[in-house]
């Protein structure tokens, strides 16, 4: 695939590949592709909505439930007519079962706007969330209704995830977060349950920002303090809001994910020059498990909740005269499982083209469809172009 500029720049030079991707390619060389079971065509499911542009039907976000029977799915990018702004678009929201008939969908919704990460399962599976900077929406599984047992409340906003097996997690609208980091002041974060209703406030330094939740242990994680250009990233438990593990600043741990029940935390990075491999850490010991060595980065990622396998993605770095002058392109992905420290999977994902919202419709761009991997580890579900494919892994 041809290599696309990381930033930009008007000419092009000639770009070394470093020793590691070269190093990735005989490591993983003997690793299987996953076995595809089952095919999914989405866009015959669906219906359009007047009013908004045609879409390619780019896979937006895919998210598994927690006992693994169904895969929540957000499709296309349909933009309204004369919009200049790349955030106004709908999207389609589908549930389809892992197995059996995929023909009757749980529910459709033509115009929500969606995200990557932005489908969020309550952890008995009844309820899916969609999150975006926004009021968000509940969805009812099975039924598809709009949640009925009451409007959640309006200061709901970006829902991070839940901390209890029926207390979510959410961020205040971002007006007041904005403000609490003009002014210093802390930063809310809002406990509600299934209803919607706030049950508890919990007011943290309006410069942290948090990036995983675990309902096994009750567990979540700092990701980033952006007073400081390298920061210890704590993890807490709820109720008590006491932190129960502190990284220091020695690591580099990159975008903090649950795995294993929340016994394990693991790290990732996106793509360039110095970003950190992918390392995964026991929460209780603070000790190191295993780090991914074949290339650096890994995300996009998705993270198997109760096992040990890790979708990641490799995206190779090709070096200009300076930074700016970088360029990279999609390579491939991999399953690695960090307790073997093995890759056990590797393959070519299908591209889709994606609108960029710039100059819509025509402005598009060409990208791999998103990969997520059940909470099990046995199953991946990938995206693109409409088409759901589910593929079983050794």
């Amino acid at each position: 695939m041809r290599p696309l500029r990381l930033r930009r720049s008007t000419t092009t030079k000639v770009f070394r590949i470093t020793s590691v991707v070269i190093i990735a390619a005989a490591l993983h060389a003997a690793a299987p592709k996953p076995k595809l079971v089952r095919e999914i065509n989405v866009n015959a499911l669906i219906h359009e909505s007047e009013g908004l542009m045609p879409s390619t039907h780019s896979v937006q976000a895919l998210a598994f439930s927690p006992d693994n029977k169904w895969i929540a799915v957000a499709v296309g990018r349909h933009y309204k007519p004369g919009t200049s702004d790349p955030r106004e678009f709908a999207s389609h929201v589908i549930v389809v079962p892992t197995e059996g008939d995929a023909a009757h969908p749980l529910q459709i919704d033509p115009g929500v706007w969606v995200t990557q990460n932005a489908l969020i399962w309550a952890p008995d599976s009844s309820a899916v969330l969609i999150s975006a900077d926004a009021a968000p929406k509940w969805y009812a599984i099975p039924g598809g209704e709009l949640w009925k047992h009451g409007k959640p409340d309006s200061r709901l906003n970006m829902v991070l995830g839940f901390v209890d097996a029926r207390l979510g997690m959410a961020y205040a609208s971002q007006e007041e977060r904005s403000r609490a980091e003009r002014e210093g002041a802390p930063r809310v974060l809002y406990i509600f349950d299934l209803t919607g209703r706030i049950v508890d406030e919990w007011r943290v330094p309006s410069r942290w920002w948090f990036a995983a939740v675990n309902p096994d242990r009750h567990l979540v994680a700092v990701s980033e303090d952006s007073r400081l250009a390298s920061a210890p990233f704590p993890i807490f438990a709820y109720p008590s809001k006491a932190e129960i593990q502190g990284w220091s600043v020695d690591k580099t741990f990159g975008w903090p994910n649950f795995a294993e029940a929340g016994k394990t935390v693991c790290g990732f990075g996106g793509y360039g020059r110095a970003v950190p491999y992918a390392t995964c850490w026991d929460v209780d010991t603070g000790k190191k498990i295993a780090g991914f060595r074949g290339f650096r980065g890994g995300d996009p990622v998705s993270v198997s909740s109760q096992a040990s396998r890790i979708v990641l993605t490799h995206i190779r770095n090709y070096r200009g005269i300076t930074e700016e002058f970088d360029m990279h392109s999609y390579h491939d992905r991999v399953v690695w499982d960090f307790r073997t420290d093995k890759v056990i999977a590797e393959w070519v994902p299908i591209t889709q083209a994606t609108e960029t919202g710039m100059r819509p419709p025509e402005d598009k761009r060409t990208e791999f469809g998103p990969s997520v991997i059940s909470p099990s580890g046995r199953y991946i579900a990938e995206g693109s172009n409409g088409i759901i494919r589910i593929y079983e892994l050794p």
